[in-house]
């Protein structure tokens, strides 16, 4: 039963990304709540409610997400590769 729906929704991810689709708050909204349901806290990977695929300081991510993925630069200023920050610096921009 869930092949066919599976298969369907692969094309229809990689048809959105072939034409540029994929960045539309309002296309990663809608696949977020079609896709994962009440999975996609968990599953992550087209909740837009959760920062996913976002990584400035206003659209930060949250929840189990922010454990999986690194900091990205631009914010928060020096970090170790584990995400833990160095101690004794700040970020100061060049």
């Amino acid at each position: 039963m869930l092949g066919p729906a599976v298969s369907v929704l692969a094309v229809l991810v990689l048809a959105l990304g072939w034409f540029g689709l994929w960045r539309s708050v309002v296309v990663r909204t809608w696949l977020g709540f079609l896709v994962a349901g009440q999975h996609r806290h968990a599953v992550g990977l087209f909740s837009y409610s959760r920062g996913a695929g976002y990584t400035d300081a206003f659209h930060r991510k949250q929840g189990p997400l922010a454990a999986m993925t690194p900091p990205r630069f631009g914010y928060g200023g020096p970090h170790r590769r584990d995400g833990r920050p160095v101690e004794g610096r700040r970020h100061r921009p060049a």
